[in-house]
């Protein structure tokens, strides 16, 4: 409902289709995509640290050993990334204000984050515009953070290639 007049927005409820599919997507595909993420991480960033000959066919192939350099020496590309996750999942805990979410009780919460599956679940789409904007954010916001999980290793990596020593 609308803060103000208690009503919903129509034109965030003609939108509908677009929250549930993007919901539903988010729900699907999320999770793997971190897998497969992470296992690229651990395949291209991780084990050329630990294995020569490894690192040298990741170092001659042109983009996975530009992902290798930057993840595994703290590069300008991958400490802005970073930076970048930083910087969004702080705004999203200073942005989000989604009504349906905070009335939520403690037991179908952790802190303001809801899986997609239960909002898939529990039909929890936005009504009003705010609402529509908050949860636009967060499934942007999902979608960003999901390389994160290829850059995990990173630090890993980079303490085995200094020998121990950070």
């Amino acid at each position: 409902m609308h803060p103000e007049t208690g009503q919903f927005d129509p034109a965030v409820l003609a939108r509908r289709k677009y929250h549930e599919s993007a919901a539903k997507w988010c729900a699907k595909w999320l999770a793997p995509l971190h897998v497969f993420f992470g296992f690229i991480g651990l395949v291209f960033v991780l084990a050329p640290s630990m294995f020569k000959s490894w690192r040298g066919i990741v170092e001659s192939l042109p983009v996975i050993s530009l992902i290798f350099q930057q993840c595994s020496t703290f590069g300008g590309w991958f400490l802005l990334y970073i930076g970048l996750i930083v910087a969004v999942s702080q705004g999203k805990y200073w942005f989000s204000d989604y009504k349906k979410i905070r009335i939520l009780s403690a037991e179908d919460r952790i802190g303001q984050y809801v899986s997609y599956e239960y909002i898939v679940n529990n039909k929890i789409y936005p009504n009003t515009k705010r609402e529509e904007c908050d949860f636009l954010f967060r499934v942007i916001c999902s979608i960003i953070i999901i390389p994160f999980a290829m850059c995990s290793f990173g630090p890993l990596s980079f303490i085995i290639k200094s020998g121990g020593y950070a």
